[in-house]
């Protein structure tokens, strides 16, 4: 594949597997916020100022290339196959009765401790007697010690290629989450109708095969984030959160309100590789931005995304700052993205962290973690074994 500019889609070689080893870290994109270029207050907010936040909010705001008009979706668009939902969305449609084939997906890299938090995704997914199976996307610097593993867990493990910026283009961005952009590989996944993507530090407490189901064709559904602590945009200072827009209204005089915005740590999308192709090029003509791949999809599916409830994505951070959205009986779905909340590494220290919710969400991470594999045989799909496949 041919591309330029700011992002390239290339091969692994000496000098990748050296930039690959440069840019490892967590991947989930608000952990350990600390450790990454910012000052963190006692609440989790960061303080620093970011230098490109001007150019960040007009990205965020409204981002679509001028020679690609939006298409406006509708039943005859759909039947041929067209352009859907804005400048980028391509559509296949499985052939009427036909049942669409589905997976859950997530990602790793590096040799790190999140084998253990896709592990635990893992398990999660069959103890709740999910139909669908488990595809982890692993890059090459993944060693073989841990794709046995996932395989002796029931995995399907796909090899994929990176997805890098050049050198010196992560001025503008967090370092530790460009290799993110390596996510955006699995709209290649061609052999799916429908792939629900979970981040490595999530966990299932209950059956969410429905979301597939809720998801509209040619759209990605997702849950609202939370950007109480992003002191880099004007909402920050305001005090206005998408979470709770009746507790601070908008201030006009700063323009128009923020966008829907979604965390991409659980999502539900329809693989192309046409999407795949715009996506590069897409990369290639824009800025990187704070939160890599996040903002990116969400700039690159503004106007197909369709929220769901914060059921099926429910970041830890929202217990203390937003709890009246909170209902932890009804939540499927935890999101271990807090600062020191990785269950893997919880020590109890940090803020926020000595609540005894967060305490109980930890321990119900191990519970699930530590079930042996003897009692998870039997779960989940039937007809899926455990599979290595390897994507040049």
């Amino acid at each position: 594949m041919k591309t330029s500019g700011f992002i390239k889609a290339i091969a692994l070689s000496e000098v990748t597997a050296l930039r690959l080893a440069e840019l490892r870290g967590a991947t989930s994109r608000k952990d350990d916020a600390a450790e990454v270029d910012n000052n963190c207050n006692e609440d989790g907010s960061m303080t620093r100022k970011d230098p490109h936040s001007e150019q960040r909010n007009v990205l965020l705001s409204f981002l679509i290339p001028q020679n690609l008009p939006p298409v406006r979706p509708d039943s005859e668009i759909l039947k041929r196959k067209k352009k859907i939902h804005g400048r980028y969305s391509s559509l296949v449609m499985p052939q009427q009765g036909e049942e669409k084939r589905r997976a859950f997906v997530t990602f790793l890299a590096g040799d790190g401790d999140y084998i253990k938090g896709v592990i635990g995704l893992s398990k999660s997914l069959r103890l709740v007697d999910s139909r669908y199976k488990l595809i982890v996307s692993v890059l090459p610097d993944v060693p073989r010690r841990h794709t046995d593993l996932l395989l002796s867990h029931g995995c399907n493990v796909r090899s994929i290629q990176p997805v890098l910026p050049p050198p010196g283009v992560c001025a503008f961005a967090w370092p530790r989450y460009a290799i993110n952009y390596s996510k955006l590989r699995m709209w290649e996944f061609e052999d799916y109708d429908q792939l629900l993507y979970l981040d490595a530090d999530m966990m299932v407490f209950e059956n969410i095969d429905e979301l597939f189901d809720l998801s509209p064709p040619g759209s990605l559904t997702a849950v609202k984030d939370c950007f109480c602590d992003w002191s880099h945009t004007p909402q920050f200072t305001l005090g206005y959160c998408q979470q709770c827009p009746g507790r601070v209204p908008w201030n006009f005089a700063l323009g128009e309100p923020p966008k829907p915005y979604f965390n991409a740590g659980m999502f539900v999308f329809e693989p192309s590789s046409k999407t795949f192709g715009r996506m590069v090029q897409a990369l290639a003509e824009n800025h990187p931005t704070p939160f890599a791949e996040q903002d990116f999809l969400n700039l690159f599916f503004q106007d197909a995304f369709r929220p769901v409830p914060n059921a099926y994505n429910l970041e830890m951070a929202m217990l203390w700052r937003h709890p009246e959205n909170v209902n932890l009986d009804k939540t499927k779905v935890i999101h271990y993205c807090a600062a020191g909340s990785k269950p893997w590494a919880y020590t109890g220290e940090g803020a926020n962290m000595d609540r005894e919710d967060v305490k109980e969400l930890v321990r119900k991470w191990w519970g699930v973690y530590n079930t042996p594999l003897s009692l998870v045989d039997g779960c989940g799909p039937k007809d899926h074994p455990a599979s290595v496949k390897v994507l040049g």
